[in-house]
């Protein structure tokens, strides 16, 4: 049995079993299989300042997603105008932007519909727990 530090190269990973089997540098040593957490790198490790994913710009939506029919959000959208809760949303009156603002690298209209169907899911998830409450109670 070895004691210490040894170098050597990963020749194969078993990720069922945690396992690294590798080839030490040193004679006599040979190839042994080793659990992940006895392996280190000598190599530093990759990393990216997290400032530069704010600055960094994003590229347009056309490339990123696939095409469909232009969004022209109306302020009286029968939805929510029918919805006694989102009708009353004070959302529409707050936020004014047109295609080329963008705030964090996204496009606001695209900021706009994440942030109301994250409100809608929200209203929505508080309605099932209600009646859940309800179909459980004697």
């Amino acid at each position: 049995v070895h004691d210490g530090l040894f170098t050597g190269q990963i020749d194969a990973v078993d990720t069922l079993n945690a396992t690294y089997r590798v080839t030490f540098d040193r004679a006599g040593l040979g190839t042994h299989t080793v659990p992940d957490y006895e392996v280190l790198s000598n190599e530093p490790h990759e990393t990216m300042p997290i400032a530069a994913f704010g600055q960094k710009q994003r590229p347009s939506r056309f490339f990123m997603t696939p095409p469909r029919l232009h969004y022209t959000p109306s302020l009286q959208s029968p939805i929510t105008d029918s919805d006694p809760l989102l009708g009353q949303s004070s959302w529409k009156s707050k936020i004014s932007g047109t295609d080329s603002e963008t705030l964090g690298g996204f496009p606001v209209e695209f900021l706009i519909q994440v942030t109301r169907l994250s409100k809608i899911l929200m209203i929505k998830k508080e309605h099932i727990k209600q009646l859940r409450d309800m179909n459980t109670e004697e």
